[in-house]
Formats: C-alpha cells, sequence, structure tokens
C-alpha cells in the first residue's frame, strides 16, 4: 500500500496499483509527498524519489533524473585529451624549439597561410597545437574536468560536436580579429565553459546539489577569470580565440538536447550530431580548400592605394598583408607565407631602347648571380595583359636556389630607353595558387611620365621660338619615354628655326633609328649623320649613333670608318665594344 499526503493534510491510501494509474493520469506529482515503507521508511518523501515513479512517468525532467550521473565513462573527451598529448609529443619529437615559425609549420592558425595557400585545415589544428609544457597542461587538465561534466549531459556525440565546433570556430573569430598566428586547445576549452554554462542554466534545477556546482553561474568565474588573465598577458594570449570558442559552445549549450531527456526514438538525431561534427572537419579539411583552389574564397585583397615611384613612371598595388623590404636597392614585398615573393625594378639604357632579348638576358644574369640555376622556359599560366601594358612581355624560368625548385615570372615594359619589371617567385608547389594574385597586380601596374619628363614639361615654352634649349629638352625627354609623334612634333618646329645644331641632328636621328618601328631610314639620313660627326667628333654618343646609321643603311665602308675613330678614341667603352660586336654580326 501507498499512502498520499494531500495538501490538506489528509492521507490517502492507494493500493499499488491505484498508485500507479494515479501517477499515469498526473494525479500524482512529482513533489508530492508519500510514504512506501520499503523506500521511504517511516517518514514521507517527495513522489519522484520512488524508483518506480521515474519508471511510470514519460517526461524530460523525469528521465533527465532518473539516468544523470557522472558515473559513465567520458570517452569523448578522454580521446581529446589522448589526442593533444599525442600531438604534442609528435611536436617535440624532432627536438627542436617551438618558436612561431615551427608553429606556423605544423600547422598553427595563420591567416595568410589560409587565405593565400588555401590551408584551411589550420583551423582545425591549431587548436591540436601547443607552444610549450606550460601551455597544454592546463588546457589538458580543464578540457578533461570541463569535458567530462558536458558529456556527463550531452552525451557523445553531443559533446564531440561542442569540441569541433569550439575548436574551429574559436579559429574563425581568431583569423578574422588577427592575423598572428594561434595554437592551443584553449578554444576548445572555452567552448565546454560555454555549454556548462547554458546547460547549467537549462538543466540545473533538475541535477543533485553536488552537480549543480558544476553547471551555470558555476562555470562563470573561470570565464572572467581567463579572460582578464589574457587581457593583461594579450601579447602571449588570443582572447579572440576564447571569446569565439565561448559564443559557440554556449550557442551549441542552448541548443542541444542532453541525452537524458532524449526518448528511444531520437537515436537518429544523435547521428546527426555526430554527422554534423564529421561536416565541419570535412568543410575545413576538403571543401574550403577546394573552394579556395577555385577563386571562391580566400582571395588576396590589394592594397588601396598604389606604390608610386614618380622617378621611374610607374606605380603598383601590392598584397596589403605584403611586407615591404628590398632587394639589392628595388622594392621588394614578401608575404608572411614565405610563398611569394614580389619585386619591381626600373632602369634607363645609356644609349638606346632596349630588346626583349636584352631585358631577359638582365632577368637570367640577376638570378645567376644570387646563385640560382636558371632554366627559361615556355608559360604555364600565361597572364592577361591589360591593353594598357599590350607592349610589355613576359618570361617564366624554373629555378633552383639552394636545391628548391621555384618559378619567377617577369613581365618587362620598354618605354623608350625606360624599363619597368616586375618578378614574382614562388616555391614550385605554390605556382598555380598564386595565378590570380599575380594578375591582379599585373593589372594594378599604372606607366606613367617620369619625373624627368614632368620636369621638362613644367620648364618647356608655349612657343617654341621662345626657348629652344627647353624644347630641345622636352623633345628628348619625349623621345627618350618611346613618345615617338610628339617628339617628331617637336623636333620639326626646332628644325624649321635651326636645322643644322648638333644635338637636334643627333635627337632626329635617334628618334626615326630607335623608335621607327622597323621603318627603313631615308637615304639622306646619310648626309645628316655626316654632319653630326662633323659637328660632334669629340661626343662618344653622337659617334655611336652615326656609326648606327650607316649600319643601318649598310655602308659598311662608312660604318667601319667610323668604328676605328672609335677604337683609337674609345678603345674600352661599352658603346664601342658593342658596336665590334654588331658590325661582326653585320660581316663587316
Amino acid at each position: 500500500m501507498v499512502e498520499i499526503r494531500r495538501p490538506d493534510g489528509s492521507i490517502e491510501t492507494l493500493s499499488f496499483e491505484d498508485f500507479e494509474d494515479a501517477v499515469r493520469a498526473g494525479a500524482v506529482g512529482r513533489d508530492t509527498l508519500v510514504r512506501f515503507g520499503p523506500a521511504t521508511g517511516n517518514g514521507f518523501a517527495a513522489a519522484s524519489s520512488l524508483e518506480v515513479f521515474a519508471d511510470l512517468i514519460d517526461d524530460e525532467q523525469g528521465r533527465f533524473e532518473a539516468s544523470f550521473h557522472f558515473r559513465r565513462p567520458a570517452w569523448v573527451t578522454i580521446a581529446t585529451v589522448a589526442l593533444l598529448l599525442a600531438v604534442y609529443a609528435w611536436q617535440l619529437a624532432p627536438g627542436e624549439q617551438l618558436s612561431g615559425a615551427v608553429l606556423v609549420r605544423h600547422g598553427a592558425k595563420s591567416l595568410p597561410h589560409q587565405v593565400e595557400l588555401g590551408q584551411w585545415w589550420r583551423l582545425l589544428t591549431a587548436s591540436l597545437l601547443h607552444a610549450g609544457w606550460s601551455h597544454i597542461i592546463p588546457n589538458v587538465l580543464y578540457v578533461l574536468y570541463v569535458g567530462w561534466n558536458v558529456e556527463s549531459v550531452l552525451g557523445r556525440t553531443g559533446t564531440l560536436l561542442v569540441i569541433v565546433a569550439s575548436a574551429v570556430g574559436s579559429m574563425i573569430v581568431s583569423s578574422v580579429a588577427t592575423p598572428l598566428p594561434t595554437v592551443g586547445a584553449s578554444g576548445i576549452t572555452f567552448g565546454l565553459f560555454g555549454a556548462a554554462l547554458a546547460l547549467g542554466w537549462r538543466y540545473g534545477p533538475w541535477m543533485p546539489d553536488l552537480a549543480r556546482k558544476r553547471f551555470g553561474w558555476s562555470v562563470f568565474p573561470f570565464i572572467v577569470y581567463f579572460l582578464v588573465f589574457g587581457a593583461i598577458w594579450s601579447e602571449f594570449v588570443d582572447n579572440f580565440c576564447h571569446l569565439g570558442g565561448l559564443a559557440v559552445g554556449a550557442a551549441l549549450g542552448l541548443m542541444l538536447p542532453s541525452v537524458h531527456v532524449e526518448s528511444a526514438d531520437m537515436f537518429q538525431a544523435r547521428w546527426g550530431r555526430a554527422l554534423a561534427a564529421m561536416a565541419i572537419v570535412l568543410g575545413v579539411t576538403v571543401a574550403m580548400p577546394a573552394a579556395s583552389e577555385l577563386g571562391l574564397i580566400g582571395t588576396v585583397r590589394l592594397a588601396p592605394e598604389a606604390s608610386v615611384f614618380p622617378q621611374a613612371g610607374y606605380a603598383i598595388h601590392p598584397p596589403r598583408t605584403w611586407d615591404l623590404q628590398e632587394a639589392d636597392g628595388a622594392p621588394s614585398w614578401r608575404s608572411h607565407t614565405g610563398a611569394a615573393r614580389m619585386t619591381t625594378t626600373a632602369w634607363m639604357e645609356e644609349q638606346e631602347p632596349a630588346s626583349r632579348p636584352e631585358v631577359e638576358a638582365v632577368w637570367v644574369a640577376e638570378l645567376e648571380r644570387s646563385g640560382a640555376i636558371v632554366l627559361p622556359r615556355r608559360m604555364a599560366l600565361t597572364p592577361r595583359l591589360p591593353p594598357a601594358l599590350r607592349r610589355c612581355f613576359t618570361l617564366e624560368m624554373d629555378l633552383v636556389v639552394d636545391g628548391r625548385p621555384l618559378r619567377a615570372l617577369n613581365l618587362g615594359c620598354v618605354r623608350g630607353v625606360h624599363v619597368t619589371t616586375i618578378q614574382f617567385v614562388h616555391p614550385m608547389e605554390h605556382w598555380r595558387t598564386y595565378h590570380r594574385v599575380r594578375q591582379a597586380i599585373i593589372e594594378s601596374l599604372e606607366l606613367s611620365a617620369p619625373t624627368s619628363l614632368l620636369r621638362a614639361q613644367a620648364h618647356a615654352p608655349a612657343e617654341v621660338s621662345s626657348d629652344r634649349g627647353a624644347a630641345l629638352v622636352l623633345a628628348a625627354e619625349f623621345a627618350r619615354l618611346g613618345r615617338r609623334e610628339e617628339a617628331e612634333q617637336l623636333l620639326a618646329e626646332l628644325e624649321v628655326l635651326e636645322p643644322d645644331a648638333a644635338e637636334l641632328l643627333y635627337w632626329r636621328l635617334w628618334t626615326e633609328l630607335h623608335l621607327g618601328e622597323g621603318r627603313a631610314l631615308a637615304s639622306d639620313r646619310e648626309q645628316m649623320a655626316d654632319r653630326l660627326l662633323l659637328l660632334e667628333p669629340d661626343s662618344l654618343p653622337h659617334v655611336a649613333l652615326a656609326f648606327d646609321v650607316f649600319l643601318h643603311r649598310q655602308q659598311l665602308g662608312r660604318a667601319r670608318e667610323v668604328l676605328d675613330h672609335m677604337r683609337s678614341r674609345w678603345p674600352e667603352r661599352s658603346p664601342t665594344l658593342d658596336r665590334i660586336a654588331r658590325m661582326a654580326a653585320a660581316g663587316g
């Protein structure tokens, strides 16, 4: 028989069968005082304390109170701790110091590696790495303690989802907030803290007093302590990672049901949580790298403001996260990944425009001088040159530097005697990865007037006749920059005023010879060359130009005479040596 004490103090006695019917009908609640000798002795106790009550009632609180305890092994938590320790042992195996560069190589969170190289798997691996014993020991202890508590409520699949989602979510927040490398399971720890906090709010009233102290607001002081500690030691602690893990864990703690309140027909929901955790892992290890390869995510953004080099007359937008350095005096940008370098150079030829083979020879010589083995090759990924760069050209080369295979792409733009180049160098395995970056940088290149031309334009007169010297300087600068039409227009106006001036003759011949785009020189240009020699016999540039005119006109006898004069006056000068080679090539 079971005795029931009603709210008015009266006692009702029911048979056991009637008591079961009353519980099923809701006439006896969980707080109703009952006395059942074998279970309560001589006193009254809440009906929910009877084992038979939990068997009879079918609500969430009843199921939770009937099955919740800490005795079940938390296998997911134990496996996570074992994995953290195994990974740390792997880190220590080579015997090297766990510096920042080593941690990045092992798989630390590194925004440049994720965005530029598509290594989004770092969002997962970063939480498995640690920077030292003082780093891993607290994390392992808190993961074990808090994880055991959370797993006692959420079960294995729910805890697995919290751990995986917190690991990835914390690193996503950290990636957005700071590009600095991050490692450690503290994102997982804070995810478990957040879940314990939320689970305490939801299920705390149903827990025994001792268990209730491990959840809810009891966890809050630990969260505040570690966040304050992280703020004080912000140089070494990534609080963005902590906050990201806390938010993810708390959100899941509010959404996921306790394993103790699920009925038998909710078995599929548990598999759903396991599949969700697996989907997160596959997302960062397979799907996101594939999307990055297709250019759907992780594009490298160029700096909004161009790096301007007015003296050389060009501007370029480098990637905004690359560091500006100098390589042999030339501006060079390097990625934090160590997998990309871009160098820009500009120079002026001394006497005449450089040809494409000459520029390519300079590229090869510079690389060989730096110790590289250079193998020019056919283009694997030909960049698209915008209309403004239609006269530019590219050369792709395979390199071997200190036994490491690299690949370089050179862009050359020749404007008269002005040469502007961009060189990209990458490890062979990352060549395709940076194709879009190279294309964007090339499209950002802007060629403009160099300082020398701007200065000449500022001093040029409105009327050529008012200052012939300044007008001639401007014409020469137009010619040096390859702007033939403007140079010829000015020279034609000057020729009317002073037809036999030596400098005027020089630049007329120079412009026609070097900027004529393959047009043959008129026969009277030989007479102009003779007059030039007569006026400036002691000027090497003038004499060399006269030689070029005669050689172009196939007047080998006259060219030989001029060359003999150059040999006698300037035997070791580079223009003389160059003309000797040209004469030999022409069969003279």
